[in-house]
């Protein structure tokens, strides 16, 4: 059984539209549009893919930083500028300090679960 687009770790910028922002956010859903409507008018775009607010999330929880991440987000006062540029830079560390959960691109559009350097996990592009 084939998931909803709300159950996938990615989609590929032929699929997105703007009404997207809340799956792949702005900048992907963006993308997605322009991929779609230039492509459609002859301009040679390659197709690519976004990683979706789902995927993200797995990786937070995964990795075991979501809960880190909201304790450096308590307090976050975008007003000020300092306390804004400190928390980003403390939850950016988490993330890239954190036992790494990713999900990467592998051959024939297949992608695979990566924890401490083994792969436990490997799927077709956007079937995970």
């Amino acid at each position: 059984m084939s998931k909803s687009r709300e159950e996938k770790n990615i989609l590929w910028f032929d699929e997105l539209r703007i009404e997207d922002v809340p799956l792949v956010g702005g900048k992907n859903a963006s993308l997605g549009e322009m991929y779609r409507e230039l492509s459609s008018k002859g301009v040679k775009i390659p197709n690519g893919f976004a990683v979706t607010a789902r995927a993200y999330w797995y990786f937070l929880e995964q990795a075991g930083i979501k809960d880190k991440i909201k304790e450096i987000l308590k307090g976050l006062n975008t007003h000020n500028l300092h306390n804004l540029q400190e928390k980003g830079r403390q939850v950016r560390e988490t993330i890239l300090e954190a036992d790494t959960v990713i999900l990467a691109v592998g051959q024939a559009s297949t992608f695979s679960v990566v924890q401490g350097g083994q792969s436990i996990e490997t799927t077709a592009a956007g079937t995970m």
